[in-house]
């Protein structure tokens, strides 16, 4: 018997589901055979280029990550080919609504949704423009964040 309870909607749209639409996507199935509090964490946002991989998880405003997640989080961001952003925003948005970006663990850049959409584009363009192994560390944006504003 489950004893987690289940995903009643969803978490960024807020569209309400059953058990029946979450198919195995309701963790529930996994979560109570592995030890302690370890549970599975799904992908909001992922997009790939030439190898390389852009994770993006959307939060509310100060919605809390939890410990757990913050390790996958910080894990994920250890692998050189694996660009990973936390973006806070509310559910109703529209290109100038403001939006938190996370591109390390504790600092944010305030921006607008448009300019987190530029952000995006950059980040593939910069992959489509040059094969894996020939960047150069400005390519990568060096430490992950693009503290230069690109």
């Amino acid at each position: 018997m489950m004893s987690s309870a289940p995903l009643r909607g969803c978490p960024l749209c807020k569209t309400p589901v059953t058990e029946i639409q979450l198919g195995l996507r309701d963790y529930r199935w996994i979560t109570e055979r592995l030890p302690g509090k370890v549970a599975p964490m799904d992908g909001d946002f992922i997009l790939e280029r030439n190898g390389d991989f852009l994770f993006i998880e959307f939060r509310q405003p100060n919605e809390f990550i939890t410990r757990g997640k913050q390790i996958s989080i910080d894990g994920l961001r250890a692998i050189p080919q694996i660009e990973f952003w936390v973006v806070e925003a509310p559910d109703n948005h529209g290109p100038e609504t403001e939006v938190k970006v996370y591109w390390n663990s504790s600092v944010p850049q305030l921006m607008s949704r448009r300019e987190l959409e530029d952000y995006i584009l950059k980040w593939y363009e910069a992959r489509s423009a040059v094969r894996r192994g020939n960047r150069t560390p400005d390519e990568t944006w060096g430490e992950k964040a693009p503290a230069h504003g690109l």
